[in-house]
């Protein structure tokens, strides 16, 4: 899929009950579990210094049993360095 993003930081959340990971723009992210097991998610921060678009491309395998997988993603709003981590 491809996103038209504005300039900044974003947060992506990949979930599965299997395997899945997470490339952006050909690069593979640290959104990367491929074994069997439970919904579990993880998640990545990128930054993209101009705007613009972006192709993102999520690989996932269903072994027995239910399949699930999810995507989110959010821009990061504030400045760190000014308000601290995660506190704003």
């Amino acid at each position: 899929m491809r996103l038209n993003l504005p300039a900044g930081a974003y947060n992506f959340t990949v979930g599965g009950d299997d395997g899945f990971r997470l490339f952006i723009d050909g690069v593979q992210t640290t959104i990367n579990d491929w074994s069997q097991h439970n919904y579990t998610t993880g998640s990545a921060t990128r930054n993209f210094a101009t705007a613009g678009p972006h192709d993102f491309v999520i690989e996932y395998y269903d072994g027995p049993g239910i399949s699930h997988v999810s995507f989110n993603y959010s821009k990061i709003e504030g400045d760190p360095t000014v308000f601290g981590n995660n506190v704003w």
